[in-house]
C-alpha cells in the first residue's frame, strides 16, 4: 500500500527488503499483537549488526516447520540463515501478509528505546503462540529455558 511504501522510504529501507523483513515476521509470529514486537526486536538487531537469530530462515532451509533445531542445522552456511549472517535473508522466505507488512514498516515504538532495546524473544508456548520479549541476553537464556520443554509436545 501507498502507506508501507512512504513508510519504508521514512526508514530508508526498500520494497524488497520490507517484504523479506515481512516474510520473517510472517513466520515467527503467531498471535497479532506480536507482529510489531517482533518487527521492533529486528530492527534493533539489525541497527546493532547483529545476526537477526530467526528459527524460521533456518526452518525454511530444512523445509521443517518444527520448533526445536539441532546447533548443526543453526549453523548451515546459506544466505537465508539469520544465525550465521548478518542483516536480512538474501529474499523473502514466506508469503506476507498485510498485518507482517504493516508491522515491518512500523515496529512497537516501546521496544525501540536506544538506551535499552528489546533484542529477544522466544516462544512462550506454541498453543497461545505468545512469545516473552527481552532487553538482557541473561534473562532471555534463563526464559529460554523455562520455556523450552514445552516446544516437544
Amino acid at each position: 500500500t501507498e502507506s508501507v511504501m512512504e513508510r519504508a522510504q521514512e526508514l530508508e529501507i526498500t520494497m524488497d527488503e520490507v517484504v523479506t523483513l515481512a516474510s520473517v515476521i510472517q513466520r515467527e509470529a503467531r498471535i497479532s499483537e506480536d507482529f510489531t514486537k517482533i518487527s521492533a526486536v529486528f530492527h534493533n538487531r539489525l541497527k546493532k549488526q547483529m545476526t537477526l537469530g530467526s528459527c524460521a530462515t533456518v526452518q525454511f532451509l530444512i523445509n521443517e516447520d518444527r520448533w526445536v533445531l539441532t546447533e548443526e542445522e543453526m549453523k548451515i552456511d546459506s544466505p537465508y540463515n539469520t544465525y550465521v549472517h548478518e542483516g536480512l535473508p538474501v529474499g523473502p522466505i514466506a508469503s506476507p501478509g498485510r498485518l507482517a507488512l504493516v508491522s515491518a514498516v512500523n515496529p512497537y515504538e516501546e521496544f525501540m528505546d536506544s538506551n535499552k532495546p528489546y533484542l529477544y524473544f522466544v516462544l512462550k508456548d506454541p498453543k497461545t503462540g505468545e512469545h516473552e520479549f527481552n532487553t538482557d541476553y541473561d534473562q532471555h537464556l534463563k526464559d529460554k529455558a523455562k520455556y523450552e520443554d514445552r516446544w516437544s509436545d
